[in-house]
């Protein structure tokens, strides 16, 4: 038997690899019994690993490449191991670790411990993660429980504060570029979306046609009697001769009533259903609406309001 502390060589190492490819293992298909388990799983409770040892791991796994780096598994593959894993109990079911465990499994993995130290994802990988989280939400169970193990002392920022400094970089970031970045890609990046460009003209033309703080920070469909959808197919039904959707800022959303000619400041009241309802409503190009102006084309009743 070899000494404690004896080492193969590399030599030794590659000549015991080449003698044993192509045979099968001696234990291949071989299953330890719940008896073997259990003894030794008895005989390693409470060992430990040294640092030392620890280190020598690490050490002896550096520079390696995985053995299944560019393969995934077929679905058969997965299906058996599936099938291996049905009936069998997690060892951590029924259990949390405890308040230390997690401080010092945090404290392991921070850092230059942390795997993904010093990388980052290829614009690749970040695609392929954001594929395939597509359409995944969250039950209304997970984000009770996301938000209750984050509060109070739980929170990764209790009792903790920025800097002066942090404060001062991250309100230059906002107001320097960040904010004004972000704004910028979702300016271009939805400049030729219908959908946007219809909300953004119906949502600003409310808030202005009321006093400051009507609309209140309600969305516009809340406001009206009808969706999005009914918006749209009306607004269809108006296009002018010669106009596609795809000409949309070309065309003005336009009151065939004027909103001048409407007695309201506040969203409840008769007038302001009569002016945003969608008879009132429909698309003309720029120029003729500039034209018009407030021009009232029939008379109009007004409803009045009397103040109480």
């Amino acid at each position: 038997m070899p000494k404690k502390g004896y080492k193969h060589t590399e030599e030794v190492k590659k000549n015991m690899s080449e003698a044993r490819k192509g045979k099968s293992s001696w234990n291949k298909g071989n299953h330890r019994s719940e008896e073997v388990k259990r003894k030794i799983s008895e005989a390693n409770k409470g060992k430990k690993a040294t640092d030392e040892a620890r280190k020598n791991m690490s050490e002896a796994q550096k520079g390696r490449i995985s053995p299944m780096k560019g393969k995934t598994l077929s679905d058969e593959h997965k299906k058996k191991i599936g099938e291996a894993q049905k009936g069998t109990v997690s060892p951590m079911k029924g259990k949390t670790h405890s308040e230390e465990s997690k401080r010092k499994m945090s404290k392991a993995k921070k850092g230059e411990n942390n795997g993904n130290y010093g990388r980052a994802h290829s614009d690749e990988a970040k695609e392929k993660i954001g594929e395939a989280r597509k359409g995944m939400k969250h039950t209304d169970e997970v984000k009770k429980k996301m938000s209750e193990d984050r509060k109070g002392e739980k929170s990764v920022w209790y009792g903790r504060h920025h800097s002066e400094e942090t404060k001062e970089k991250i309100s230059k970031a906002n107001w320097r570029g960040g904010k004004k970045e972000c704004r910028r890609k979702a300016a271009l990046k939805n400049k030729n979306n219908l959908g946007f460009i219809l909300n953004k003209k119906i949502s600003s033309g409310i808030r202005h046609s009321l006093v400051k703080g009507g609309k209140n920070g309600r969305i516009w469909q809340s406001l009206v009697n009808y969706s999005f959808d009914e918006l749209k197919n009306h607004l269809e039904s108006t296009m002018p001769s010669g106009y596609t959707w795809g000409d949309i800022k070309k065309l003005h959303l336009e009151h065939i009533i004027p909103i001048s000619a409407f007695n309201f400041d506040l969203p409840e009241h008769i007038d302001f259903k009569r002016c945003w309802a969608l008879s009132n409503l429909r698309l003309l190009p720029k120029i003729e609406n500039l034209k018009k102006g407030s021009k009232l084309l029939k008379p109009l009743q007004l409803c009045l309001k009397i103040a109480v």
